[in-house]
C-alpha cells in the first residue's frame, strides 16, 4: 500500500480526497498558488473540470488580486491575444505590469512587445526588453528586438553590450 503525500503541503493525503479537494481545501485558506492552479484547471479542463474558461478567468484574477506573478502575467496575455477574455490591450498592459513588478520576467517581454506595437512607445518597450534580457531570458524573438533597436538607434551601443553581457552572466 503506498501512501500519496500532497505536493504543495506536504501532508499525507487524507482517504478519498482527490487532489481537486486539495487545492480548493488551500484556496478557500487564501494560497494565491492553489487559487492559480485552479484557475488553471477550468481553463484548461483539468482534474475532471469541464473546460470553463470563464471560470478559469476568475479564479485568476483572485490569484493576480493577491498579487501572484503567474496569474497576473496569464490574464494580461489572455487580454493580448483575447484568450478567454475580450482582447483589450489596457487590460493586458495592466496586468502584465503587475506580474512584471511581482516577479514574472517573461511579462517585461510582453509588456515591451504591447508597447512596441499596439501603443507606439518606443523607448519604454525597449526599457522592458533590456530588462527581461537582464534578468536572464533567452528568447529569441528577445534578442532580434534589441538587435533592431540598436541598429536603430533606440538602444546605444553601450547599452547593447552591457545588457548582451550581463545577460550572459
Amino acid at each position: 500500500m503506498t501512501v500519496s503525500i500532497c505536493p504543495f503541503c506536504r501532508s499525507k493525503a487524507v482517504e478519498g480526497r482527490t487532489l481537486l479537494e486539495q487545492e480548493m481545501k488551500l484556496a478557500k485558506a487564501g494560497n494565491h498558488h492553489a487559487i492559480q492552479r485552479i484557475g488553471k484547471y477550468y481553463f484548461c479542463g483539468e482534474l475532471g473540470l469541464n473546460q470553463d474558461k470563464e471560470e478559469g478567468i476568475k479564479w485568476f484574477r483572485r490569484a493576480a488580486e493577491a498579487d501572484n506573478s503567474g496569474a497576473s502575467g496569464f490574464l494580461g496575455a489572455c487580454y493580448m491575444v483575447g484568450d478567454g477574455v475580450e482582447k483589450d490591450v489596457d487590460m493586458a498592459l495592466e496586468y502584465l505590469r503587475r506580474g512584471a513588478k511581482l516577479g514574472s520576467v517573461i511579462a517585461f517581454i510582453l509588456v515591451g512587445r504591447l508597447l512596441l506595437e499596439e501603443k507606439g512607445a518606443i523607448e519604454e518597450a525597449y526599457l522592458n526588453f533590456r530588462k527581461a534580457a537582464l534578468c536572464g531570458v533567452n528568447d529569441n524573438f528577445l534578442f532580434i528586438a534589441l538587435r533592431e533597436g540598436y541598429k536603430n538607434g533606440y538602444i546605444t551601443k553601450e547599452e547593447y553590450a552591457l545588457t548582451l553581457r550581463e545577460n550572459q552572466k
